[in-house]
């Protein structure tokens, strides 16, 4: 019994010295650094702020700096990465063929070419044109611009037409009428979005759209009918 006794409080006595040895050992947390080493970073230190232009808010740069594709607000909801090349990415142009009564059968083309400035989203330039079997012809060019990180868009575009008219019954009256149209239209938009891109979907703006008519007759008889109706030309602005 004594030995047991002995062997116990011998066993007691080990246990009560380790635990006092573990507990008066420091942790380390981390190793002082050398004068050869720069100090690792520590959370304690504030994260380095991502330069953005004027009116964007810092954000912390980081793998969540930049904004996820597919996320954002109304137009921004694509990846603005970079527009791969070739057909279809940064072109598309495709022949067209339409028929109606005013023009007859036209044949034409249209075409599109996409551009990046910045981070913002894809601008676009697009042309198109036609021409008819009556000698009508019609042309545009239309951009959408995009650019200051998104914050600033500017649509504009211009329409020329041309169109021959012939009438064998002009207003139901009997009267043949032969005439050439031209139409001239110029609409220009422009918008700022207020606010940060990655907080506001809320656009300020004004338009500009101007659109001129002109009509001429092919013969004297046509001429005096558009003369005396008054559709000679007309302008609009608004």
């Amino acid at each position: 019994m004594r030995t047991l006794g002995l062997f116990l409080l011998t066993s007691v006595w080990l246990v009560a010295q380790e635990a006092g040895a573990a507990k008066a050992e420091p942790v380390i947390l981390s190793e002082s650094p050398t004068p050869d080493e720069p100090a690792s970073k520590t959370s304690s230190e504030p994260e380095q702020l991502e330069n953005l232009p004027e009116g964007e808010e810092a954000r912390s740069v980081g793998p969540d700096a930049n904004e996820e594709p597919g996320k954002g607000y109304g137009s921004q909801k694509d990846d603005r990465g970079p527009i791969g090349r070739g057909f279809g990415k940064r072109w598309v142009a495709m022949p067209t063929v339409s028929s109606n009564p005013k023009l007859s059968t036209s044949f034409g083309a249209v075409a599109a070419i996409f551009y990046r400035f910045d981070d913002s989203v894809a601008s676009t330039a697009a042309f198109a044109g036609s021409y008819s079997v009556s000698k009508s012809w019609m042309g545009i060019i239309f951009g959408k611009l995009n650019f200051n990180h998104d914050r600033q868009r500017i649509i504009m575009g211009l329409l020329r037409g041309h169109a021959t008219n012939t009438y064998d019954n002009f207003l139901n009256e009997g009267i043949p009428l032969n005439s050439e149209s031209n139409i001239w239209a110029a609409p220009l938009y422009y918008f700022h979005r207020l606010g940060p891109r990655h907080r506001s979907n809320a656009w300020l703006g004004g338009q500009v759209f101007y659109v001129g008519l002109g009509q001429v007759g092919d013969d004297e008889q046509s001429q005096e009918i558009i003369d005396y109706l008054g559709l000679t030309g007309s302008h609009a602005v608004s």
